[in-house]
């Protein structure tokens, strides 16, 4: 159909950063987190937990089987920020969360990012302690004292609108250059 699509880079890394910090940061003790995604706001979020003294593990969606499980064992946490592609879908399946031991997990990706029966069988197989989904879609659907979910919360702040009026203005921009 030649539809361009365009992103809005940042738009709101340091929100979802802060968003991930307040969840962690009440289970601080111990905490290791592994970091699903190395874009801006895996970056932010990074940088955040470091300066706070917790330990953080990277893992590209793209990762090596055998490196996922090696970090998905000695994690506490594990947050999700990668861009849904046909590689991420599903990307937290059976397989992966059978490796999580009582993690908790913040999701501020997409949903399509997670196989959803896999995660209620995992939360009762005793590998997953919590669910945190930032996201907006089934999950929101999803109930139980084990499941806390926010809707896009981060996308609300002053950085993200600001960010988001700057980034429509550029493509508006790009749009005009191209029918030029």
């Amino acid at each position: 159909h030649n539809v361009d699509i365009l992103t809005i880079p940042k738009y709101c890394s340091d929100s979802v950063a802060s968003y991930v910090g307040q969840i962690i940061n009440k289970q601080k003790e111990d905490s290791v987190v592994a970091i699903v995604g190395n874009g801006s706001i895996g970056m932010a979020t990074t940088k955040l937990l470091n300066d706070n003294n917790i330990k953080t593990l990277i893992i590209h969606h793209n990762s090596p089987e055998e490196k996922s499980q090696f970090i998905l064992n000695k994690c506490s946490h594990l947050t999700l920020h990668m861009p849904l592609t046909k590689e991420s879908v599903k990307w937290l399946n059976a397989k992966r969360i059978s490796y999580l031991k009582n993690a908790v997990i913040i999701n501020t990706a997409r949903a399509g990012e997670v196989e959803e029966k896999s995660l209620i069988n995992g939360h009762f197989n005793g590998n997953i302690k919590h669910y945190y989904s930032d996201v907006s879609g089934r999950f929101s659907k999803l109930r139980g004292d084990w499941i806390t979910n926010t809707n896009r919360i981060a996308s609300y702040s002053h950085e993200a609108q600001k960010n988001r009026a700057i980034g429509t203005i550029q493509c508006i921009k790009y749009a005009l250059e191209k029918l030029s």
